[in-house]
């Protein structure tokens, strides 16, 4: 197998969104069970089967987060927690570009719009008319995957392997980290409460 030169750190809000999401509806749909088995009403079924619903897709999501590879002639777009990718020789890419779009909403006594995140868009098209668009790759990252991917294409001499660095993950993930931290408090007040019940 060819070493991987660059692989790309999936964005943190997209994990943790995940995540915290599948955990946090499993816990609502724990809750609604329980009053199911106490009432049982048609109603807390409903809910019960939704929040399960809702919890599976999050966790879908979660599993089939993707992260990208280089090596010295290949991308590969793999998944991050999955055994499964696809790769593509250099000259199988036609392009590979990046958009970023702000996500508002009202906030506020005054209703005023404000960015509450940015999603970042990276598009790889491939000669043979595949696409493939992820939204795991942070706008720092594929700077540095660009920089990596276009030095390997025009074959320019040995590449230096990138070190993981944590404070550069931590400023190219600060975009929702708010809504991170509400999420866990949320998340885990939950946990106490139907532990503590």
């Amino acid at each position: 197998m060819a070493e991987v030169l660059y692989k790309s750190s999936p964005k943190l809000f997209i994990i943790a969104i995940t995540f915290l999401g599948a955990f946090f509806f499993a816990l609502l749909s724990w809750l609604v069970w329980s009053q199911y088995i106490i009432a049982k009403g048609n109603m807390a079924l409903f809910f019960f089967l939704l929040f399960l619903a809702v919890s599976l897709a999050f966790f879908y999501l979660f599993i089939t987060v993707k992260r990208v590879k280089l090596t010295a002639d290949s991308l590969i777009i793999s998944y991050f927690l999955l055994p499964f990718k696809d790769s593509f020789l250099f000259s199988e890419v036609k392009s590979v570009s990046q958009n970023s779009k702000k996500i508002e909403a009202l906030v506020g006594s005054s209703w005023q719009m404000a960015t509450i995140f940015v999603n970042v868009t990276t598009t790889f098209n491939f000669t043979n008319g595949k696409q493939v668009k992820l939204n795991s790759i942070g706008e720092l990252d594929f700077n540095n995957f660009q920089t990596i991917y276009n030095k390997l294409k025009r074959q320019e001499g040995k590449i230096k392997k990138p070190k993981w660095n944590a404070i550069f993950y931590l400023v190219d993930n600060i975009s929702g980290i708010f809504w991170l931290v509400l999420l866990v408090v949320l998340t885990c007040g939950l946990a106490f409460a139907l532990i503590a019940k």
